[in-house]
């Protein structure tokens, strides 16, 4: 049953989150009291969490203080992670169980961002600049992408590698 994100945006709605993993999932990324932004990443507590609440997991969202946000550190009381060993490394199942008795259940078989569900062109152009963000300018942003985008139109490895040095 889908059920409109909206009923499940705010943790208090949430009674409970199941998921049940690969074990290369579950060997790297089941962190369930992550200390630190970076091990946050590898935390399928915290990472549903994100799901949840905000609906996406960009590299603002994994800072430390982050992290110590109470709203998320709620939510991650709410996840339950499990191993289940007839999933493929790439499949997951999720359900999210709502105080009123509703369940929304997804069976994912590749993660958006796999080469078998890669993201589209906007989608992988918004992350880069959300990743390229925490150095680089908007202007150096731009033409860095720009550059790639037209990539068949660098003359030497040197010019687009000088991007990245400014």
């Amino acid at each position: 049953m889908r059920i409109a994100r909206s009923l499940w945006s705010n943790a208090e709605n949430v009674k409970k989150i199941e998921c049940q993993v690969s074990k290369i999932c579950y060997d790297a990324a089941c962190k369930e009291h992550p200390e630190t932004g970076l091990a946050a990443k590898f935390s399928s507590y915290y990472c549903a969490a994100l799901a949840v609440l905000e609906g996406k997991a960009g590299n603002d969202l994994f800072g430390d203080e982050c992290l110590a946000n109470d709203k998320y550190r709620q939510c991650m009381k709410k996840v339950k992670i499990t191993l289940n060993p007839l999933l493929t490394e790439s499949q997951a199942n999720i359900s999210i169980y709502l105080n009123n008795g509703k369940c929304c259940s997804y069976h994912v078989d590749h993660p958006l961002g796999d080469p078998c569900n890669p993201l589209d062109d906007q989608s992988l152009e918004i992350k880069a600049r959300d990743l390229l963000g925490v150095k680089y300018t908007p202007k150096q942003i731009a033409e860095i992408i720009k550059t790639i985008w037209n990539f068949e139109s660098v003359k030497n490895l040197e010019e687009f590698s000088n991007l990245f040095r400014k």
